[in-house]
Formats: structure tokens, C-alpha cells, sequence
């Protein structure tokens, strides 16, 4: 591996078999990917891992080379897909690692999103930040609108870190303060309970690729439990918007319901199969498109791993 890709400390030993006992015991990593983490750190002579857990970007470089070594060595789809899986488990364990405790902690200038009871976001900026209550700069706008809170009521807000962390809280509300000529003030309770948004089995990315779906009969055997998915000719055009290893959501014109099952074409991710999922939620869009949000439910480790290395960036 090509330590001048990573940060490495002075006099920095290699890690060692303990350091991954170290992780798996405080962060309930299987055996299984113990031993995977510390084959990868072994071959590759990761310097002291615990010292940069908090960096996922240098993990990446570790796993690309690891990733690299197993396409040289003609790895089956199951060794892929447990390689995928350990990697996000490392992001989980960075992102935990670097959690930020408080609402006490987000700096002067971040942009927090305030997400309304239909989902829609406004971005708000920090403008102060004290021990029992911080601020955030409402535009006069959205104070003359619907969409303004009243006060003592309870804000949903979401924030995005530098390096990509999401997170989910609520505030409450506690006055507005406004001052001629000055910006208008929404002063907020603190919380300690921050979510990060983690809650999904896969990294999840941003993407923009054309896509069809086609309609999926569902047959069900009661006599072994298998189920049988008819799919339809007909094909229908999308946009996929973000996908990750178990899901997707894609953009079209067609008002589908909720728990209605697909066939999803993904001809320019070169996935030859249909991937069959069932469409968990339906948004309406302000362009009048809607946004269905499918989980994957039935396709094969080779297509999954597909996904996974666009997802990562691994096979672009």
C-alpha cells in the first residue's frame, strides 16, 4: 500500500491484531469482519488504524487498495459483498467516532435545514451560538408566510458537516427576537439528542442516470413460501436520483402508489438483470414529478456489487 496517500504519525507502529479486537469489542463488530479488517490491515501494513477511525477518507484509500487486490485475485461475488459490507461498517464506526454530542458544538456560520410537516426544506444559517440557547437567521419571507413556526413549538432540522455527516434533531422554539433594520432571530433550545443518519444498511449516493421500471405480479406459494415476480413488457422511463446497495429513488412522471412492486432497468449501470423492489413511499415534487422511494428486495450479489462499487466510486 502507498503510505504517501494516508496521514501517518511519527513513529507510528502498525496496527495490530488488538487494535481490531480493540474496535470489535467497542463497536460490536462480528467475527467474521473482525478477521476480514485485520487480513486487510495485515496485507497492507495499515499504520495504527485506532488512530485515524475518525477519517473515513483514509479508510477509503486502505479499502481501494484492498478492493484493487481482490479484483486482481479474482474474488467471487460473496467475498465482494462482505468486503462492501465491512466498508460501511468503517463508515458507521467513523461516523460514530466523530459524532458531535451537543447543538452546543455546531459552529457560527453552518447552514441547518428546517424540514416542515410536508417535507419541504429551508436552509437557516447560525448566527449565534451560547450555553442555554442558540440562533438562527430566519429571512423575512419565510416569517411572512405559513411556513413560519410558532413559538414554543418543536423544529425538525438537519445538518450536513464538511465531511458528510447528516444529522437529525429537534429544537424547540422559543421567541423570535426582531429588530428594525436587523435580521430577524429565531432563538432555539439546545438538544443533546442528535441522530445521525445512519439508519439505512447502505451507503446511500447522490446519482443521475437514466433508468425504466416495469410492473411486477406478485404470486405467492403458501405451500414452500417462495414468491413468484411476473414482469410486465411494458417498460416506463425514470431517473434515478440516489441509490445505495438496498434501495433507490427515482424521479418520473407516473403517480405510483405506495407497496406497489417494480422491475428496475439499470442498462447504464451495465446490470444486465431486472432488480425487483417495492416502492416504500411516494412524493409529489414541486415540478409535478414524484419521487419514489423503492427498496431492493430480490436480485443477486453480483448485481448488488455492481451497484456498490458506483456507489463508492470503485468502478467509475
Amino acid at each position: 500500500m502507498e503510505n504517501s496517500n494516508l496521514e501517518v504519525l511519527n513513529n507510528e507502529r502498525l496496527t495490530t491484531k488488538k487494535d481490531i479486537k480493540i474496535l470489535q469489542k467497542k463497536y460490536k463488530l462480528s467475527s467474521k469482519y473482525a478477521k476480514l479488517l485485520w487480513s486487510i490491515c495485515k496485507k497492507n501494513q495499515v499504520p495504527e488504524i485506532t488512530n485515524h477511525i475518525k477519517d473515513f477518507k483514509w479508510i477509503q484509500v486502505i479499502f481501494k487498495n484492498a478492493y484493487n487486490y481482490l479484483k486482481e485475485t479474482n474474488a467471487n461475488d460473496e467475498q465482494i459483498n462482505d468486503f462492501y459490507k465491512l466498508l460501511y461498517k468503517m463508515e458507521q464506526i467513523s461516523t460514530e467516532s466523530r459524532k458531535i454530542p451537543s447543538t452546543r458544538a455546531i459552529p457560527l456560520s453552518t447552514i441547518l435545514f428546517y424540514i416542515t410537516a410536508e417535507f419541504e426544506q429551508y436552509p437557516l444559517f447560525v448566527i449565534e451560538n451560547k450555553e442555554n440557547y442558540y440562533c438562527l437567521e430566519l429571512p423575512d419571507f419565510i416569517y411572512k408566510t405559513s411556513v413560519r413556526p410558532q413559538p414554543l413549538s418543536r423544529l425538525r432540522l438537519m445538518m450536513k458537516t464538511k465531511d458528510g455527516v447528516s444529522y437529525f434533531f429537534i429544537s424547540r422554539l422559543l421567541r423570535y427576537e426582531i429588530v428594525p433594520g436587523e435580521d430577524i432571530k429565531m432563538v432555539l433550545s439546545h438538544t443533546q439528542k442528535l441522530d445521525v443518519q445512519m439508519q439505512r444498511h447502505y451507503h446511500r449516493e447522490t446519482f443521475d442516470a437514466f433508468c425504466s421500471f416495469s410492473p411486477v405480479h406478485v404470486t405467492a406459494s403458501n405451500k414452500n413460501d417462495n414468491t413468484t415476480f411476473t414482469i410486465s413488457d411494458k417498460e416506463y422511463d425514470g431517473r434515478i436520483t440516489n441509490i445505495s446497495g438496498g434501495g433507490a429513488c427515482i424521479k418520473t412522471m407516473l403517480p405510483i402508489r405506495e407497496g406497489q412492486y417494480m422491475a428496475l432497468h439499470l442498462r447504464e449501470l451495465k446490470i444486465n438483470e431486472p432488480i425487483i423492489g417495492i416502492i416504500k413511499r411516494t412524493r409529489k415534487l414541486t415540478d409535478g414529478s414524484f419521487a419514489l422511494h423503492v427498496q431492493f428486495i430480490s436480485f443477486s450479489l453480483h448485481s448488488q456489487n455492481a451497484i456498490l462499487g458506483y456507489v463508492y466510486k470503485y468502478e467509475l
